[in-house]
């Protein structure tokens, strides 16, 4: 049985093992819930033998990251109130909800790397986007910059989002590209996700699960006082520029959660996708442009872009012989 694109890339089997189990990083194996995560999706593309070198490369950079959020934790600035007290911290590499977070930041960083292999995108900015906002996240919080890690993830949520609205509303897109869009709000009567689910893009439940992310993280935007990273300043409970474990975890399980979320938009995105693209006829996959440059090969045909200069080889089909 012949299986849909989505289903190919992002298999149901595979957001069954979602949500990932909490671990530390030291302590995964080749049992690991990711492991078996990356061999599915790569098996459904026909690369089920990648997943094993894809993980590997995965563990020492993972222990690279924990070993900096461990150098920078060892270096905080407690206020003169706390100087006395011991500050708390953990051995970041066995860190289970730290190893939680990593296993998400795998996932999708080969989920993208499956969707761009497989070019079942819309917008190639807003996939590439999303990829450099989950390293931005990370890179801001081993820096105790909590408060600006979850922006960024926010922002992170919006890309995912705002990727299947436009697939849905090309003239929208086409104003965005020009610079000439004001971005609508996502919560409301008449926001994104509630367009998103008339549209039958997305479910009811999802739709709810997203407001209620995007409304959790609408604090750290906005300034609310529990949000600051130098939240309790007026009162005794100020610590300093220092490691905040409440803080730390926070910002680890709403990371969590926020890809977790995306996984289950990314698998909608593709199928919608590739419906859009059955109606448009042959289009650039960068720029979504229909005029090209085609050379004719022997048994190809290359159509180059004329917008954005990209290129895609497609093989002819076979002559039909008369009888």
């Amino acid at each position: 049985m012949k299986h849909s694109i989505d289903e190919m890339i992002i298999p149901k089997e595979a957001l069954s093992l979602l949500p990932f189990k909490a671990a530390g990083i030291d302590n995964w194996n080749d049992d690991a819930d990711l492991l078996e995560f990356l061999y599915i999706i790569y098996e459904g593309t026909g690369f089920g033998e990648y997943s094993k070198y894809q993980y590997d490369e995965l563990l020492p950079r993972f222990k690279g990251i924990a070993d900096a959020f461990q150098c920078f934790a060892n270096e905080s600035s407690p206020a003169p109130a706390v100087q006395c007290e011991e500050l708390q911290i953990q051995d970041f590499r066995q860190d289970k909800i730290f190893g939680r977070l990593l296993k998400y930041v795998g996932a999708w960083d080969n989920v993208i790397s499956n969707v761009l292999s497989e070019s079942s995108f819309f917008s190639l900015s807003h996939i590439l986007e999303s990829r450099t906002d989950v390293d931005c996240s990370i890179h801001l919080a081993s820096r105790y910059f909590y408060r600006q890690a979850l922006q960024v993830i926010r922002g992170f949520l919006e890309s995912v989002v705002m990727q299947l609205y436009f697939c849905a509303n090309l003239s929208q897109y086409a104003k965005w590209k020009d610079s000439d869009y004001h971005t609508p709000p996502l919560r409301g009567k008449v926001g994104l996700i509630k367009q998103l689910e008339n549209a039958g893009i997305v479910t009811a439940e999802i739709g709810d699960k997203l407001s209620n992310i995007y409304g959790n993280l609408n604090g750290f935007i906005h300034g609310s006082e529990s949000c600051l990273n130098h939240k309790g300043v007026g009162t005794s409970e100020y610590k300093g520029w220092i490691f905040q474990r409440d803080s730390f975890e926070l910002w680890a399980n709403t990371t969590s959660e926020t890809i977790d979320i995306a996984i289950y938009l990314m698998k909608i995105h593709i199928k919608q996708w590739n419906d859009k693209k059955d109606t448009l006829g042959r289009i650039c996959d960068i720029c979504h442009s229909n005029e090209f440059y085609v050379i004719d090969n022997d048994d190809s045909e290359t159509y180059t872009c004329k917008k954005c200069g990209s290129s895609s080889q497609y093989k002819k089909a076979p002559n039909k012989r008369c009888n």
